[in-house]
């Protein structure tokens, strides 16, 4: 309807289905509105009727940090790792107080581009007035240190030895793997491009610096205040959701033209300056773009194909993490990927117990067995409180013909095995007995029909269908009690007198007005 109508505006669509200038329209208001909720704005009119708008006012917000804090945490001890996101590294770095996180994205793994980033790392801190006094990671760092020691750079190294790691780097790479793993199931794209999960390791860490680091300095400055001084904004860092389809306003040089106002590309994060805007990866040219103002809009599969297939071409298929070591962090295409903690063998499929061991069918044979009127009557008996079963202090269930619990075991000894069978031991030496099945039990109690007692007017009475006998108690009531008591009935009492009072008054005009408007008329 809105293709046919000329691509009007949802304003003027609403008052055209308002005023009912379309006869025999199915469509209502409310349906404009639900379409909205569920695709939100429409593709071709963005790309149509964009125009341009103004710049982003600049506003300075300074975040004021306390000397105190700062001077405490001047010396940072920084730690280092490299973590693999589909076969790409990436330094991954966090410091022990503050808990500023970064990940930053290796060409190679030679020791120029890890020392290029790991400067990179040392002068954020020296601009921010703080010092790096001690590095700590793996062994592989060895000559990368010592090249920025030779560089000029004070601090001291704290290196793992062989097959040990440092904790807090590792601990990092684990939540970012959580962030990632996060990001990437919330997204319809199976296959990433190389160049948007850059951007994504990038955005998972950066975002974590937004909130106060739990066992940090500070309980109210986030690592991002502490270190950069800024505040976060609402319609640049939370209003488009990592990776979503997005449509990047478009200007072109001649305005004359029928090229289409907004192009369609991922969002990757905003703009690091004052003036706003957002990086976004461009779909068809696969190239990262700035623009100033995008649009969110559901992915459609066409989109959603075209960037799976993107991610195919790179020679990606999934969203693998592995470590420094190789050991694989995180695979989505692994069973347990589908539901975390949860065992998805085959094998368990069988009619088994929680513990393993298989459910009697003997139970089972024997209820197939009764009448049906006996299992008619059973499902309207009631349960007596007193015939249920305590599971928890009995080894087994007994026979219906047998009510009489077994003899506990004394203390100090072991409670024999049934059946005769040799009690096996486990590792520790400690005795395993056979694991008992309850049976299934059945109500033996028949049910009642309550008599019928035809009305009679001979004066006869008849005792009541249910007889109770328990005698009211006596309650006593101290002087401080009945005065409340007192205070709570004779205000109630007062209540609805006022009511009954205002309610007859309003009658009374009520019936007032209608017999002068009967005799006198209007």
């Amino acid at each position: 309807m809105l293709q046919a109508l000329g691509y009007p505006s949802l304003v003027d669509l609403k008052t055209i289905i308002k005023t009912n200038s379309i006869r025999d329209n199915p469509v209502t208001e409310s349906d404009v509105k639900l379409m909205e909720r569920l695709f939100g704005p429409d593709i071709p009119s963005v790309k149509g009727k964009t125009t341009r708008r103004r710049p982003h006012k600049i506003v300075s917000d300074v975040v004021s940090i306390p000397m105190e804090l700062r001077d405490a945490q001047h010396n940072v001890c920084l730690c280092i790792d490299v973590m693999f996101v589909n076969g790409m590294p990436f330094l991954t770095s966090i410091s022990k107080n503050i808990k500023y996180r970064m990940a930053m994205w290796l060409p190679t793994r030679t020791v120029n581009d890890i020392t290029s980033l790991v400067k990179s790392l040392l002068k954020l801190y020296q601009a921010a007035s703080f010092r790096v006094a001690e590095v700590s990671g793996d062994q592989e760092f060895k000559p990368v240190l010592k090249a920025l020691q030779e560089d000029g750079w004070s601090f001291k190294t704290n290196l793992a030895s062989a097959q040990e790691h440092v904790p807090e780097a590792e601990r990092n790479n684990r939540v970012l793997k959580e962030r990632i793993r996060a990001t990437y199931h919330g997204v319809p794209y199976k296959a990433l491009p190389r160049a948007v999960l850059v951007y994504l390791v990038m955005e998972a860490a950066a975002k974590l610096n937004y909130f106060p680091a739990k066992g940090g300095c500070s309980n109210y400055f986030s690592p991002r205040e502490i270190l950069h001084h800024v505040k976060l904004d609402y319609k640049r860092h939370c209003l488009v959701p990592t990776l979503s389809y997005v449509l990047a306003h478009e200007e072109p040089k001649l305005s004359n033209t029928n090229r289409a106002r907004a192009l369609d590309c991922i969002y990757l994060r905003a703009v690091q300056n004052k003036q706003g805007g957002y990086e976004c990866y461009h779909i068809p040219t696969r190239q990262v773009i700035t623009r100033p103002y995008v649009t969110v809009v559901p992915a459609p599969d066409s989109i959603v194909a075209a960037v799976d297939a993107l991610g195919k071409s790179d020679g990606i298929q999934n969203l693998k993490i592995t470590d420094l070591r190789g050991r694989l962090l995180y695979d989505s295409t692994t069973d347990t990927a589908l539901l975390a903690g949860v065992d998805n063998d085959e094998d368990d499929q069988d009619d088994t117990s929680v513990t393993g061991v298989p459910v009697p069918t003997d139970a089972a044979e024997e209820d197939n067995d009764e009448d049906t009127d006996s299992e008619d009557e059973s499902d309207h008996d009631s349960i007596d409180p007193n015939e249920q079963d305590d599971g928890s202090s009995k080894a087994s269930v007994q026979d219906d013909d047998d009510d009489t619990p077994p003899d506990p075991p004394q203390e100090g000894e072991d409670p024999p095995p049934d059946d005769g069978e040799d009690v096996e031991e486990d590792d520790e030496g400690l005795p395993q007995l056979p694991v008992q099945v309850p049976e299934v039990r059945r109500m033996t109690r028949t049910s009642v029909p309550p008599k019928n007692y035809e009305p009679s007017f001979t004066g006869k009475t008849y005792p009541s269908h249910v007889q109770t006998s328990v005698e009211q108690p006596n309650l006593v009531y101290e002087h401080n009690e009945a005065r409340v008591l007192a205070t709570i009935i004779t205000t109630f009492n007062e209540r609805m007198d006022r009511s009954v009072e205002e309610h007859g008054q309003q009658y009374v005009v009520t019936y007032s007005l209608k017999q002068g408007i009967k005799k006198f008329g209007k």
